[in-house]
């Protein structure tokens, strides 16, 4: 039953990389309540999803692949590829077509060739942003390839965060110029309070226990 508790799946293989944080925002920017398959669709417009892109399916998608999984039985005993076999068994079973972009989000992939290594072309690579926004990475050769995807989308991340945070500084100082009060803690934020004097200041009461004497004693200590 584990089918009915999730709103998406990915389908992907081993050697293919895939970036969390965009696959979550991804995810994130769709809704899941209609049959669906998201990936790379194949150049010979057969409809397929290339399983080496990875393939999102929505819930109802899954629901539609256990109910027709039988369908699948005759590609499985035919002369094709298993790879080939599992992509036509996704189409057969769903009756769907892959989508490569849905709801205006589009489901990006950095194609690697045969010829190089992503721990090595990664220092070229990162100065695409297609790169930088790319959900999978596919046909990765060794550990240390995934390795270096993962620290480089990491650190995408981070400045991502950062840029935001930044921007957000930048948002809040020119709000507070529009307070009357000054400056202000948390930024831009009024003050729930103010007394009228430096006063009539607001007391806190810090309370704890003394185990240094004899007998254990409350101690209470005033702070402004």
């Amino acid at each position: 039953t584990f089918h009915e508790n999730f709103d998406w799946f990915l389908l992907v293989r081993d050697s293919t990389y895939i970036n969390p944080f965009e696959l979550n925002r991804f995810i994130n920017s769709i809704n899941w309540n209609q049959p669906v398959l998201i990936g790379q669709p194949t150049e010979d417009g057969s409809g397929r999803c290339i399983l080496d892109a990875g393939v999102v399916l929505s819930n109802p998608a899954m629901q539609k692949l256990i109910q027709q999984r039988h369908a699948c039985n005759l590609l499985a005993s035919g002369a094709d590829a298993d790879q080939l076999a599992f992509e036509k068994c996704l189409q057969l079973a769903t009756n769907l077509s892959c989508f490569s972009e849905y709801q205006g989000q589009v489901y990006n992939v950095w194609h690697v060739d045969g010829t190089q290594t992503a721990h090595d072309a990664i220092d070229k690579w990162r100065a695409h942003e297609t790169f930088n926004r790319s959900i999978a990475v596919t046909k990765l050769l060794s550990e240390a390839d995934a390795s270096a995807l993962h620290d480089h989308f990491i650190s995408v991340e981070v400045a991502r965060v950062d840029a935001e945070i930044a921007a957000m500084e930048v948002e809040l100082a020119e709000l507070q110029k529009d307070t009357d009060e000054g400056p202000t803690w948390p930024a831009a934020v009024p003050a729930y309070s103010k007394p009228p004097n430096r006063y009539q200041l607001v007391e806190h009461r810090l309370c704890f226990t003394d185990t240094s004497r004899e007998e254990d004693a409350v101690v209470c200590r005033t702070k402004a």
